[in-house]
C-alpha cells in the first residue's frame, strides 16, 4: 500500500529521516527561541532608554524638621534660617514656592499662625496666592516684619 506521494506506508521511516525531522524540528525551536530573545533584547534598550532619561537618584540627607515659632522674635529667625537650611538640604521633598510656605506655615504657632492661618485660606479658596504669599522670601519679609525687633541693635547693645 502506497500514500498519494508513492511511498510505501508499511514501512518505518530511516534514520536519516528521523534525524532529518528531528533536526528541522530542533531547527524551528532554535529560530522561534532566537526571536524571543530579539524582542527581549529591544526591551531591554528600550527600558535602558527610559532609565537614562530619568533624573539621577541623589541622595539627601536626612534632616530635622524646622522648630515651631510662637512669635518670639527670636524663634521667628531661627525659623527661617533652619527652614533655608532644609529646602537647600533636602530639594525633592521642597520642588516649589507653594511647598515651601506650607511647610513654613505648618511651623508657626500662636500669633504668627494666627496671622498666616487666614492669608492661607484665602489662597486655597482663591487658588491664587496672595502677596504675602508669592515667593517664599516675601512670605519671610512679611513674617520678618511683622514678628522682628525694630530695634534689633539697640537690644544687642542693652545686652553686651
Amino acid at each position: 500500500m502506497e500514500d498519494t506521494t508513492g511511498t510505501p506506508m508499511d514501512k518505518e521511516p530511516t534514520p536519516m529521516a528521523f534525524t532529518q525531522d528531528l533536526y528541522n524540528e530542533i531547527q524551528t525551536k532554535l529560530d522561534y527561541l532566537n526571536n524571543v530573545v530579539q524582542e527581549h533584547k529591544a526591551h531591554i534598550t528600550g527600558l535602558k532608554g527610559i532609565i537614562a532619561g530619568l533624573p539621577s537618584a541623589k541622595v539627601e540627607p536626612k534632616l530635622p524638621d524646622a522648630p515651631s515659632c510662637n512669635g518670639d522674635r527670636k524663634s521667628e529667625l531661627l525659623l527661617l534660617a533652619k527652614c533655608r537650611m532644609k529646602f537647600h538640604g533636602q530639594p525633592s521633598l521642597f520642588p516649589d514656592k507653594p511647598t515651601k510656605i506650607i511647610y513654613t506655615g505648618i511651623c508657626l504657632e500662636g500669633a504668627p499662625f494666627a496671622w498666616f492661618s487666614p492669608v492661607n485660606d484665602k489662597w486655597v479658596k482663591d487658588n491664587n496666592p496672595p502677596p504675602e504669599l508669592v515667593t517664599f522670601e516675601t512670605f519671610a519679609t512679611e513674617l520678618t516684619t511683622l514678628y522682628r525687633d525694630p530695634h534689633i541693635t539697640i537690644t544687642a547693645e542693652r545686652k553686651i
